[in-house]
């Protein structure tokens, strides 16, 4: 049986936050049986990965509400963890 979602990248997008350009990546990770979401923020030669967990509409929503909300990789956990409490 092949299933139709491969591991790596799905999306991704390039913001500016003041000065900043941040890159985001949303991607998808193959775990048993279970595919698991992520996103990746990278800016001024840092980066920063949070889970978002296994539903991909939730996670394409969590990656859209970080781009378009201009979040940085400092403040990046913290969003994930507001947005992860209120679904």
């Amino acid at each position: 049986m092949k299933g139709s979602m491969t591991e790596g990248q799905i999306c991704n997008a390039v913001y500016k936050v003041g000065s900043m350009e941040v890159k985001a990546i949303l991607f998808a990770n193959a775990q048993g049986m279970t595919m698991h979401y992520g996103i990746c923020l990278e800016h001024e030669g840092e980066s920063l990965t949070c889970d978002l967990g296994t539903d991909l509409m939730q996670a394409r929503k969590m990656f859209f509400d970080v781009v378009f909300g201009g979040v940085t990789a400092c403040t990046l956990p913290d969003v994930i963890e507001d947005r992860m409490g209120t679904l």
